[in-house]
């Protein structure tokens, strides 16, 4: 069929389009379909559009089952297809179909849904879709851009090992069980306002962008179990429920994490459930792609394997082809790329596996105006930020340092010693560096001393420098000082073993707990020299004399 259209008001009854060819565009647009519709293995060429269309069964016939179920076409190539304002009551089944570029806006889906194993290759569009029964996206490749926004999930939906490009659910109200388990999120992914009335289930989901969850509603279990994120990942202002828990088991956590401004957590957030082994390797992950030859033939596929269709996953290089492929993304590389015939079907098989190196990674976690003492995290993987996400800017030093101090406070009363003392030297850190000019000094010698009280034991190593440094400088001067300085009467100047003499010296003045008036010869730089001896000495057995108390 060529250009084919049907004006508005137009009233189909038990239509069967079945395996019908539209090489031109076909508009359907404020048409009613009553009873069945079948579209089942018909092709679109170019545009075909059924905005405003209703589908309903028969009110005389509501009990007949062959009436309540719709067959959508099983290709469509091209251009778009488009849905708008419809009213769709019986099942709809776009299980294996093949889209362009889709708009289902403002659809109401009154039966079950099934997009199980779809392939859209542009842009697909649900926004402000409401399915009010169970709804199937397992499987389901969108290649571009895929946007819910503000849809209703009144049922359970499924998008289980689906591969996403550009989500976006914001504003989304799952009032059932939302299942993405062992997904593939492409760049970004936004659930920011999103309503998860019960359980959200991203096991095994890999996000490969950025992840939004901010200003979300959780109100049951949210699993992270094996879930891989590799870029940053916003929990803003979450809302958690009294049942609400959130699960990173083995977890493969992100550059950074944001917690910001979560007032009530009911549960304990525990990160340290995570994955946190400098290597992980993920399974093979084998895709493929099935296109008929009269869509896409094995050339075409191999002319359009530079653009959306290899960097769907993750973008990647363009190479020649049968070379590796290899992405943006670290010690990631796609193998064994080809283009297999099955079953007569020009298909797309991509397998690759992901390795990624992360050596004493550590993640950044902002927990600003957040409730601290839920978090368990081990702060030798973390390192804690201190901006303000609603302002991008840097938080006050006063904030700042309530917050060190919450901190502190979450690992001591968690028992978690070795965490403490690493957040608490940043906090010293912090506080001798922000103090005014004259005064950061002391934070050095704070620092290199003892490390702000950590490590008492150096003092032995600084008393093992400063004789080591004050025997060298008496060798060269040792007649002098001994003669006419300070008299040690232990020292030999006609020694042969003038260096032993000197460390005798040097030992004399160190650690004897005052100088001897009558022992000084004269006043002058020796004398200083002396005196510097001396309170070196003296430092050194006070630091001394207090850890072996403390011990």
């Amino acid at each position: 069929m060529h250009d084919l259209y049907f004006w508005a008001d137009t009233f189909f009854h038990n239509v069967d389009f079945y395996g019908v060819v539209f090489a031109k565009n076909a508009d359907f647009l404020s048409s009613t379909f009553i009873n069945a519709a079948n579209f089942s293995k018909a092709i679109f060429s170019q545009s075909v559009s059924f905005g405003g269309t209703s589908f309903s069964t028969e009110t005389t016939a509501p009990d007949s089952s062959d009436l309540e179920y719709i067959m959508w076409p099983s290709r469509f190539s091209r251009n778009e297809t488009i849905y708008e304002n419809n009213l769709i009551n019986p099942a709809a089944n776009f299980s294996d179909a093949h889209f362009n570029r889709v708009r289902f806006y403002n659809v109401h889906f009154f039966h079950n849904a099934d997009f199980h194993k779809s392939i859209f290759l542009k842009e697909a569009d649900f926004e402000n879709d409401s399915f009010l029964h169970d709804v199937d996206f397992s499987g389901t490749f969108f290649l571009k851009d895929a946007c819910f926004g503000q849809s209703i999930f009144l049922h359970q939906a499924s998008f289980a090992r689906a591969t996403l490009s550009n989500a976006d659910f914001s504003q989304c109200s799952f009032l059932n069980d939302a299942n993405f388990w062992s997904s593939t999120f492409i760049l970004s992914t936004n659930f920011d306002q999103t309503n998860f009335s019960r359980g959200a289930n991203f096991i095994h989901t890999i996000f490969t962008g950025d992840v939004h969850f901010s200003n979300t509603i959780f109100s049951e279990h949210v699993d992270f179990l094996g879930a891989t994120f590799f870029h940053k990942v916003s929990f803003e202002n979450i809302e958690l429920k009294d049942s609400a828990r959130i699960d990173f088991q083995d977890a493969i956590l992100p550059d950074t994490i944001d917690f910001s401004y979560s007032l009530y957590i009911p549960h304990d957030i525990d990160l340290t459930v995570a994955s946190l082994d400098s290597l992980f390797n993920r399974s093979t992950i084998a895709i493929y792609l099935s296109f008929p030859p009269h869509i896409i033939n094995t050339d075409s596929l191999y002319s359009i394997r530079p653009s959306y269709l290899y960097g769907f996953f993750f973008p990647v290089k363009k190479n020649v082809n049968g070379a590796p492929y290899k992405s943006y993304y670290r010690d990631t590389i796609f193998r064994n790329t080809s283009v297999t015939m099955l079953n007569g079907i020009p298909t797309l098989k991509r397998s690759c596996i992901i390795q990624k190196k992360i050596p004493d990674k550590i993640h950044y976690i902002n927990l600003y105006k957040s409730d601290v003492s839920k978090f368990h995290i081990d702060y030798a993987h973390f390192k804690l930020l201190f901006y303000d996400p609603q302002t991008m800017k840097s938080i006050p030093k006063d904030e700042r340092i309530a917050l060190y101090e919450q901190v502190l406070k979450n690992f001591k009363d968690r028992g978690q010693k070795d965490s403490y003392e690493i957040l608490d030297k940043e906090y010293q850190g912090y506080k001798w560096g922000t103090c005014q000019w004259y005064t950061k000094w002391f934070g050095l010698i704070d620092r290199w001393w003892w490390d702000y009280g950590y490590e008492k034991w150096w003092v032995f190593l600084w008393t093992i420098g400063f004789l080591s440094l004050f025997t060298l400088i008496t060798f060269s001067k040792l007649e002098k000082l001994q003669n006419g300085v300070y008299t040690i009467e232990i020292v030999s100047l006609n020694s042969k073993r003038r260096l032993w003499q000197s460390f005798l010296y040097t030992v004399s003045i160190f650690f004897p707990l005052s100088l001897k008036r009558k022992n000084i010869k004269s006043a002058g730089k020796g004398l200083v020299y002396i005196v510097v001896v001396y309170l070196a000495g003296l430092l050194c057995v006070a630091y001394i004399a207090n850890f072996v108390i403390q011990k």
